[in-house]
């Protein structure tokens, strides 16, 4: 096994400040009302979204199954961790 897969840095950049949050760094009430705040933020981002309201439907089923192929008939392709 890759030793990266178990090294918390090695697949987040904020795994410190959520190990400090786990011991206890940041009380639960202000951990909540960051929480909040976050949450708050959410629908005016979401209007200056430059993302469409919904996915463009015209070749996502071709893509997965171009992207699904690639990956099992090519297993050199596989990343560290995965299938093989």
């Amino acid at each position: 096994m890759d030793s990266t897969a178990l090294d918390p840095q090695a697949l987040r950049d904020d795994a410190d400040w959520l190990l400090s949050i786990r011991h206890g760094a940041m009380a639960y009430d202000e951990l909540v009302d960051w929480a909040e705040s976050r949450l708050a933020a959410l629908p005016a981002l979401l209007e200056a979204s430059p993302l469409p309201e919904e996915p463009p439907r015209d070749g996502a089923e071709e893509l997965v199954v171009e992207i699904c192929e690639e990956f099992l008939f090519h297993p050199d392709l596989a990343v560290d961790g995965g299938p093989s």
